[in-house]
Order: structure tokens, then sequence, then C-alpha cells
């Protein structure tokens, strides 16, 4: 169940937004700054 509330929520699998929704929110250049964007 956490697991999908993660996956409509844009985050990955530790509860960390992914680099596609951290692009929709426009926040792109955060993305190589943030551990565990990147799985």
């Amino acid at each position: 169940m956490l697991d999908e509330y993660y996956i409509l929520r844009g985050w990955n699998e530790y509860g960390l937004p992914t680099e596609k929704k951290i692009g929709e929110l426009g926040l792109s250049f955060l993305a190589e700054k943030l551990p565990g964007t990147r799985r």
C-alpha cells in the first residue's frame, strides 16, 4: 500500500521524489544535488 502511495506522489521506493517529479515541479537544477533521485 505504501508503494502505491509513493508511485502516486512521484516518489521512489525510499520516499524521495523521482527525477521526473522534480522536473514537473520546475526544480530540475536540484536533481543532481539530491541523493537517491537517480534510482
